[in-house]
């Protein structure tokens, strides 16, 4: 009759293994932080177009953030034109909220819009506590569109550290995990209705009636 007889360990080796599971268990939890930008669509030709750019926080626990800043941009020659950015978030609650020490403009000191977008801002006093699965708004970048524009997808770019960074209460880097690019979906330029464009043509027709009747009526000394 044979038995199998379990492996034998060293001591030692036991007191790793032991101290290693023991580590693993006494790790904390830590946070999961997501930049994203939301995704819109804009017609060809348009002015004053937004999207909101956001941190999420996917993690357990909260941190607490005290200043932040973000980089946006989209590719030369795609038709978007960057023109500022807003504390005037609507998706989400803006992060300084009620405590913002550059509001409502905070587009980045001293960065001209264009086809990057600079943002930044400092809470007034003390920081803002992102809890674990919440999430809040970072800034609204506003853009016009050209008549140009071809349609179809703009990808807007979320640049990473230092131009897109988070300053937790201690005034120490707060990590981000990921950053979500967003996308402006380019549409056609609205087209008159046909009533519209008949309405405009009887306009123009009436106006020229107008005219010719004014001018029989006042004889041919009337320029």
């Amino acid at each position: 009759m044979y038995f199998l007889l379990a492996p034998r360990f060293s001591r030692p080796a036991l007191a790793v293994a032991a101290a290693v599971l023991l580590l693993a268990a006494a790790r904390p939890a830590r946070a999961g932080i997501v930049v994203s930008v939301q995704d819109v669509t804009a017609q060809a030709g348009s002015t004053g177009n937004t999207l909101e750019v956001d941190v999420s926080n996917t993690g357990s626990l909260s941190v607490d953030i005290s200043a932040f800043s973000f980089e946006i941009s989209v590719a030369s020659g795609s038709g978007v034109t960057f023109t500022g950015a807003s504390d005037n978030t609507s998706l989400q609650t803006y992060v300084f909220s009620g405590n913002s020490l550059f509001g409502p403009i905070i587009t980045k000191p001293g960065t001209t819009p264009g086809t990057t977008l600079d943002a930044s801002d400092i809470a007034t006093t003390g920081s803002t506590s992102l809890a674990g699965g919440e999430t809040l708004g970072l800034g609204l970048g506003s853009f016009d569109v050209t008549g140009s524009t071809p349609t179809g997808p703009v990808t807007v770019t979320l640049t990473g550290y230092p131009s897109t960074s988070l300053t937790a209460s201690n005034t120490s880097n707060i990590p981000i995990d990921t950053l979500n690019n967003g996308t402006i979906t380019i549409t056609p330029s609205a087209v008159p209705e046909p009533s519209s464009l008949v309405s405009a043509a009887l306009g123009l027709l009436g106006a020229g009636w107008l005219v010719r009747r004014r001018r029989a009526s006042a004889g041919p000394d009337l320029p």
